[in-house]
């Protein structure tokens, strides 16, 4: 039986690259954003398994405003509370990390800028999807300056259960202080979980409007990868995955027939 026929883009080498079927560029910013919430998201849990280690007597003192930032190159967590009435953000534990080691940190910090970070959380979890809320499934928080503002995203956690879920995601951009919603991208669903498993050869459906994998499905790739046999993105026209090449590995990208 003949296949139908395939377009197979290997794309490593940026500085190659001109015009492509595929929207390779949008890939490439979705993908790097996707790996810096990978690189937030390890601080996140390996910060708060050192809280309940270490500073349990804090936590009656915590509210849900608590987040991650790299400064110097180092990731950074503070655990706290948003003090409504004050509009001011009272930091109990600050964390650095040194490598993968999590240590307690004195020094000063911009009280300004993390103030402005759990204000956008707070906003930010006032626009929370019904649909997420209405799921059952635990999603976890992220907050990242960017050069128009702070974003706030809404990503599937892994589940309590062993299941992880994808399909959904928001993304609520907002000015440098926090307070005023300037965008807004969501995808309510629809979700789907599964219990990985390293003998599966995984396929992960896109609900991305675009046909491109969005920051969700990117995130969700990486997180999860370990854990599968193997992995790819199916949206509506590209099938993406990473494969081994003679220099590392680089992401392939197939362009499904009609």
């Amino acid at each position: 039986m003949m296949l139908p026929a395939l377009l197979v883009l290997v794309l490593a080498q940026q500085d190659s690259v001109r015009e492509l079927p595929f929207p390779y560029r949008v890939f490439v910013q979705r993908d790097s954003l996707a790996r810096v919430l990978l690189q937030y998201d390890a601080c996140a849990w390996r910060t708060s398994d050192a809280l309940l280690a270490q500073d349990q007597a804090s936590v009656p003192r915590l509210g849900r405003e608590w987040f991650c930032f790299q400064r110097g190159g180092e990731w950074n967590a503070v655990y706290g509370r948003f003090d409504d009435a004050k509009d001011r953000y009272d930091i109990v534990v600050h964390f650095v990390m040194r490598d993968t080691v999590v240590v307690h940190s004195s020094e000063p910090l911009d009280t300004a800028a993390l103030t402005a970070r759990a204000r956008a959380i707070r906003h930010g979890g006032a626009l929370m999807p019904v649909e997420f809320d209405s799921s059952g499934f635990r999603f976890n928080t992220y907050v990242l300056r960017t050069p128009a503002g702070l974003d706030v995203w809404y990503l599937p956690a892994w589940q309590p259960s062993g299941e992880v879920v994808f399909g959904g995601e928001a993304q609520f951009s907002f000015d440098s202080t926090g307070n005023n919603l300037r965008d807004r991208r969501v995808i309510a669903g629809p979700l789907r979980w599964f219990r990985p498993d390293p003998k599966v050869a995984f396929r992960e459906d896109s609900n991305s409007p675009d046909d491109v994998p969005s920051v969700g499905d990117l995130f969700f790739f990486h997180l999860v990868r370990p854990h599968f046999q193997s992995i790819r993105i199916k949206t509506a026209k590209y099938s993406s995955s990473i494969v081994k090449l003679d220099s590392g590995e680089g992401w392939v990208h197939v362009i499904l027939p009609p």
